[in-house]
């Protein structure tokens, strides 16, 4: 399948979250769920564009790596953001990207750098305070742990087999250490993907909720093991923004290929 459409895949990295990007028009009769399979031997996700709408100059499908669909992914409407503009699809700086049920607006800093930055206006959080976390509605759902230092990846892996046994799998995880009020450092674990470097609409579920009770500021950054993001919290009922690096990946190749 992927030597069919070797040449349809695009692949691109938003910090450090990776990507498989095709147009729905080239699937050529691939069913787009084995594809995300298949491609998730080296990607987080699959993103399928399709044209746009009344309201959207695109619409963009995400799909995991184990092929569950997802509502929201911020890194890659970053991503499609810088591919649209590679193929001459945006028309000056900004677009706007149709996921879910969301229309966000992506506007790229620098076209010309080989990483350009991208800022994503995301969908306004819904934050709820639990027991142990909050959760936070951003068009995707997530868990916002707040710890005294961020796990390694062994005992994140732990914790989350733990979260998941108490019916918390269906959450995009995250734990947080708060550094100072406008730097934070957190470790990802995405349903449907499992730990990634880098979840976008996760740093800025864990902002909007720090923010929102006051414990960071309303600009911070957010260190992930891919890299940093910075996020603009701009109030409760309002729609907050994230901005960092996307770029090309290799073409992947497979060993004893």
């Amino acid at each position: 399948m992927i030597n069919q459409l070797k040449g349809s895949l695009r692949w691109m990295h938003g910090t450090g979250n990776r990507f498989a990007i095709i147009d729905h028009c080239e699937m050529a009769g691939c069913d787009e769920i084995e594809l995300a399979r298949t491609v998730g031997e080296w990607v987080d996700g699959l993103l399928v564009v399709h044209p746009g709408d009344k309201s959207s100059d695109l619409v963009m499908q995400v799909i995991n790596a184990d092929g569950s669909r997802a509502d929201m992914c911020g890194n890659g409407l970053r991503c499609v953001a810088y591919d649209a503009h590679r193929r001459g699809l945006m028309r000056g700086q900004t677009i706007r990207i149709r996921v879910g049920g969301h229309v966000a607006m992506a506007r790229l800093q620098d076209g010309s750098s080989k990483e350009p930055v991208v800022h994503v206006r995301m969908p306004s959080p819904k934050v709820v305070s639990k027991s142990d976390h909050l959760h936070v509605d951003l068009g995707n759902e997530h868990g916002v742990f707040i710890r005294d230092r961020v796990p390694d990846e062994e005992e994140w892996a732990s914790e989350v087999r733990g979260l998941h046994q108490r019916g918390l799998q269906e959450l995009n995880l995250h734990a947080v250490q708060i550094l100072s009020p406008e730097h934070v450092e957190m470790r990802s674990w995405e349903r449907g993907s499992g730990p990634t470097s880098a979840c976008a609409s996760g740093a800025t579920a864990v902002v909007s909720a720090l923010a929102s009770r006051e414990q960071v500021s309303s600009i911070v950054r957010v260190t992930q093991p891919g890299g940093e993001l910075l996020v603009k919290w701009r109030g409760s009922d309002c729609q907050p923004v994230n901005i960092g690096q996307v770029g090309l990946l290799p073409v992947p190749v497979k060993e004893g290929a």
